[in-house]
Order: structure tokens, then sequence, then C-alpha cells
């Protein structure tokens, strides 16, 4: 065997590649995280939930969102900028409402 962590082929997995494969998973999860919260917010809105069960996804929507544009490369931009809008409208407002708590995940 020419390398302790090499294939049959004598090859040696690069390790570039598997951290570009797990940023990909990580991106992916944290991606379908969003898509699924908000979903669920059309879901609530279009059953008429109250406005504070709606608010609830919302900010746990913004925390996931954050944690997206925290693991994506490139193009985050105009996220980054709606999420800081996002950020300073709720700390502005977030008195407003009583607190409720959002489903997990």
């Amino acid at each position: 065997m020419l390398w302790k962590n090499s294939d049959p082929f004598g090859t040696v997995p690069s390790h570039t590649r598997a951290d570009f494969a797990a940023s990909v998973g990580r991106v992916m999860d944290e991606a379908r995280a969003v898509l699924h919260r908000l979903e669920r917010i059309e879901t609530l809105e279009r059953e008429g939930a109250p406005t504070r069960s709606v608010l609830a996804e919302v900010h746990a929507l913004l925390a996931e969102a954050e944690a997206w544009v925290a693991v994506e490369r490139d193009g985050t931009d105009l996220a980054e900028q709606a999420l800081r809008r996002c950020r300073d409208t709720v700390a502005t407002r977030g008195g407003d409402e009583q607190a409720a708590e959002a489903v997990p995940g």
C-alpha cells in the first residue's frame, strides 16, 4: 500500500472534496428548513391562525434564514440586506405583541 489513506487505485481522497460535500449538505439542510418554515407560515395564514402564532413562526424563520446565509458562500448580499431590515423591524416593534413559541423545525 502506497499511502495509508489511499483507496485500491492508490488515490488519496481530497480533504477539499470532503469539506465541499459536507458544506453542500449543510446548505441544503438550512435551505430546506427555511422552505419548510415558509410553508408552515403560509398554512397558518390560510387557516386564519392568530397573529401571534404567525409572528412566532416569522421569528423562527429569521433565525433559520440567518443560519442559511451563514453557511451559504456566494450570492447572499440581498438576503443579508433583507435579514437586516427584518431584524431592525423586529427590534423596533418587538414589544408590540405577546411572545409566542414557534413549532420546532
